[in-house]
């Protein structure tokens, strides 16, 4: 969900100046691979991204581990596998550790940089926008954890609450209106001498 936000802000029908459509901000030439016909169709866009996905995170070298392997194959998801190859490449050349995303992320943002990038074979990347892309989608997807954290913790304690009202309100026959006293919680009357009703 929030890689679909950050390609699309969710909208169906979303069309990059690249030519990339749909909810996943699929390109034609990625469609026609992954076998996606109908790309303004948001499930099977969706369906046909997560296919890519899990097609690219094959391609990250097996050492990466969790989560540095889908940050990894997010990155390869926007700025194409070969530039991301190039950016691990370079992480080696300089003695980084070429399977964490935080070490990958400074080499991609090197990528724009002449003295870089015509020394490695896919050339110039705009790496900048792929660390930025990768760093929405994990802040985006930490805060729709949260929410969702939040809103089981209020239902948890509304549901706790609310057996407490059910436990305190029952009389033992079953449950009875708040604040309105039993039969035998009202004291009997008598008549005062003035004629007015008193209770004890």
């Amino acid at each position: 969900a929030a890689m679909a936000y950050q390609e699309s802000k969710w909208d169906p029908e979303a069309r990059s100046h690249m030519g990339a459509y749909g909810i996943m901000q699929i390109t034609a030439p990625t469609a026609q691979d992954i076998g996606l016909i109908d790309p303004a169709n948001p499930v099977k866009n969706i369906m046909a991204a997560a296919k890519y996905l899990d097609q690219l995170r094959a391609l990250i070298p097996d050492n990466a581990k969790e989560p540095d392997r889908t940050y990894l194959a997010m990155a390869a998801y926007n700025v194409g596998i070969g530039h991301l190859t190039d950016a691990i490449k370079l992480t080696k050349i300089q003695g980084g550790d070429p399977n964490r995303w935080r070490d990958i992320r400074e080499r991609l943002a090197l990528l724009s940089n002449p003295k870089y990038y015509r020394k490695l074979r896919n050339g110039y990347a705009r790496g900048e926008e792929t660390i930025q892309y990768v760093e929405n989608i994990r802040a985006l997807h930490d805060l729709m954890i949260w929410v969702e954290t939040q809103h089981n913790l209020m239902n948890q304690s509304l549901e706790a609450m609310l057996a407490r009202i059910s436990l305190t309100t029952s009389d033992g026959l079953g449950a009875r209106v708040i604040g309105r006293p039993t039969t035998s919680e009202v004291a009997p009357a008598k008549m005062a001498s003035d004629g007015v009703m008193t209770r004890d």
